[in-house]
C-alpha cells in the first residue's frame, strides 16, 4: 500500500499539505514518520513498505518504494517509464518480489531495490502476473 491506504485502513496520520502535488521525491521522509507511527501503534510489526508511483498521463509512471523496520530506513530506485503496457497486477507483483527478498534474507537495501524492480517490470506485461 501507500501511505494513504495506511491513513484509512490502519488510522496513521496524514497531512492534508501531503497530496500529489507535492514533490515525489518528498515522499520517502513524510513515509518514514508514517511507518514509525505504524510501529508504535503495532508493535509486532517488523517489516513495512510504501509503494508511490506517479503518473502525469496514461503511459508516463514514476515508481519507487521505501522499506521500514525499526532499524532503519531505506528508498529503491527510481523507475521511470513512458511505454507500460499495463499496470494492473503490479502491486501484487511488487509484493510477491518484497515476500520472496525476505524468505531469500536479502540486506534491507537490497530487499526493497529487488520488490520495486520487479513491480515495475510488470508495467511491462500484460495480464494479471510476471513470470520472472
Amino acid at each position: 500500500g501507500n501511505i494513504w491506504a495506511s491513513n484509512i485502513m490502519l488510522g496513521t496520520y496524514i497531512d492534508d499539505k501531503w497530496s500529489a502535488d507535492r514533490s515525489k521525491l518528498d515522499y520517502p521522509t513524510i513515509s518514514e514518520s508514517v511507518a514509525d507511527e505504524v510501529f508504535a501503534k503495532f508493535p509486532r510489526c517488523k517489516h513495512l513498505a510504501f509503494t508511490f508511483r506517479f503518473m502525469d498521463n496514461a503511459s508516463h509512471n514514476l515508481l519507487y518504494a521505501t522499506y521500514h523496520t525499526e532499524q532503519g530506513h531505506y528508498v529503491s530506485n527510481i523507475f521511470e517509464t513512458n511505454n507500460l503496457v499495463d499496470r494492473i497486477g503490479s502491486g501484487d507483483a511488487f509484493m510477491g518480489g518484497f515476500i520472496a527478498g525476505l524468505i531469500h534474507e536479502y540486506a534491507p537495501q537490497e530487499l526493497i531495490d529487488y520488490a520495486t524492480k520487479i513491480g515495475y517490470k510488470k508495467l511491462f506485461v500484460n495480464g494479471d502476473f510476471i513470470i520472472i
